[in-house]
């Protein structure tokens, strides 16, 4: 990104969204663990800002979208999701060869299962 030029946002890969049988839609990041629920009101303006392509810095200076990426729903266009998460299992998984290799199978099998 250019010096002065304001970031463009993109929903997160890891957001995975639902309706409860209420209609209050819940957002769940599974990167960043946050769990949101939305009042039904608020449905319409949440999904088109997490389900667009792209947005211009307009979308997260509003108030919604300032929550969302506070929260990790939308993330700087620039960011490469995969490779941070990628890095922080590498990380563990290293970590974890280091230490006690008893621990080791149990933790592969749970950054696995959150991967997928």
């Amino acid at each position: 990104m250019k010096s002065g030029e304001k970031p463009r946002w993109k929903p997160s890969r890891f957001d995975v969204q639902t309706t409860t049988v209420e209609g209050w839609p819940l957002v769940w990041n599974t990167y960043t663990g946050s769990v949101n629920a939305f009042r039904p009101e608020q449905r319409p303006a949440m999904l088109d800002l997490i389900r667009r392509k792209m947005c211009r810095a307009a979308c997260v200076a509003w108030q919604l979208g300032n929550y969302l990426a506070d929260r990790g729903y939308l993330v700087e266009q620039n960011i490469d999701e995969l490779r941070r998460i990628q890095y922080a299992y590498g990380k563990e998984i290293t970590a974890a060869t280091d230490s006690s290799s008893s621990c080791w199978p149990p933790r592969i099998a749970i950054s696995l299962h959150v991967l997928l």
